[in-house]
């Protein structure tokens, strides 16, 4: 695997924090999206443009499954799994490079993998408040709010930890949903940041912070490390 795909990305981020807003605005700077991802949309148009290419989807499901990486479990492990050639040249058929995929669980959590199997690709990985992430997840999954929780600590600390071991270029955070990162994305990927933002208006409904679980301030702690690395990025730019 000879290939340089430094000019692609993964995003990242768990579930209901933002990563389907986040490729589609890479997407709309410059990232080719796939042509899988845009019959998809074409076949079933939605107020939310469809980001998942399902193949792509359907191989992380497998290999989280085979590395028993469980999304819901506290400890973080090394994934062992690798990508096939065949299995790499089938994701990125329908794509013209500098491409983007999406899957938040898969990315996060298996990233070594990814890394192997596209050398130099980046990641970029959204952040939400996991209050606004656990109340989310009750809406929309029919989680319980203890699950979405772990759901959020799970993919999180797995974000911190690689963000300590790789290269601090490799790995980029953008803040949902008030936008911060995504500037300093397009700038370090050369997109175009006028039509990635374009139509973006920071209206979302936000959740209640108020504090829940009795392990709301390690979950805090958790969200402030990784919200510095968001304005850290932003301030290499001053």
């Amino acid at each position: 695997m000879a290939d340089s795909f430094e000019q692609c990305v993964l995003v990242g981020g768990c579930p209901r924090s933002g990563t389907s807003w986040l490729a589609d605005a890479l997407a709309r700077g410059g990232l080719d999206i796939g042509s899988r991802v845009m019959k998809s949309r074409a076949d079933a148009p939605q107020t939310r443009p469809i980001t998942e290419d399902l193949k792509f989807t359907m191989l992380n499901t497998y290999l989280l499954e085979v590395n028993d990486q469980d999304r819901f479990r506290a400890e973080v492990g090394q994934p062992i799994a690798e990508v096939t050639e065949d299995d790499r040249s089938m994701l990125i058929e329908d794509k013209e490079s500098p491409w983007v995929m999406k899957d938040p669980h898969g990315v996060s959590l298996m990233w070594p993998t990814w890394r192997r199997a596209f050398p130099g690709v980046r990641m970029v990985s959204a952040l939400r408040h996991p209050a606004s992430v656990m109340k989310s997840a009750m809406r929309f999954f029919g989680m319980s709010s203890d699950r979405a929780l772990k759901m959020w600590w799970r993919n999180n600390l797995a974000l911190l930890g690689w963000t300590e071991i790789y290269p601090k270029d490799s790995i980029r955070l953008v803040h949902f949903p008030t936008g911060t990162g995504l500037y300093e994305c397009c700038r370090e990927l050369g997109l175009d940041f006028s039509k990635a933002s374009e139509g973006y208006k920071h209206d979302f409904v936000r959740a209640d912070h108020e504090p829940f679980a009795s392990c709301y301030e390690p979950l805090l702690h958790l969200y402030r490390r990784l919200q510095d690395r968001v304005v850290a990025a932003d301030e290499d730019l001053l």
